[in-house]
């Protein structure tokens, strides 16, 4: 009977550590899958929800606006991956970006912030060279 006490002890201690290090990845993934989906969708006010600063809200649906007006765009992502990293969630995605009819591809890193439990984006970024690009990912 002990034994029994023991493994089924031993099992919950590995499911809740198990839990607690994949619960934010698989949060994290839905959280990048559904920004990325409303910003392809041009539901730029849904996307700013899951941005982890309200107040930038508006800023951020106007930029996105802007620069849909002027033919720079989110056509498609994928490759999606989310992972933690000393605690800390971390993402990287290939986005297809429309610039004036051309379409290209890029690398975006997801940046997070906010608790375990709720991750939210904080920003995108990329190491690829595009004044395009760094517009769309509100850096320029």
């Amino acid at each position: 009977m002990k034994k029994k006490i023991v493994i089924i002890s031993l099992l919950v201690v590995a499911l809740s550590i198990s839990l607690f290090h994949l619960y934010p990845i698989i949060k994290g993934k839905m959280i990048a899958k559904s920004y990325l989906d409303n910003l392809v969708q041009e539901n730029y006010s849904k996307a700013s929800s899951y941005h982890i600063d309200p107040n930038q809200k508006t800023i951020l649906e106007q930029k996105l606006q802007s620069l849909k007006e002027k033919g720079v765009f989110i056509k498609s992502y994928k490759n999606i991956i989310v992972n933690s990293d000393d605690g800390w969630i971390t993402g990287k995605a290939t986005i297809t970006l429309a610039e004036n009819g051309v379409n290209a591809e890029y690398p975006v890193y997801i940046i997070f912030d906010g608790s375990r439990v709720n991750p939210l984006i904080t920003r995108l970024e990329s190491l690829a060279e595009s004044e395009n690009l760094n517009k769309w990912l509100l850096e320029g």
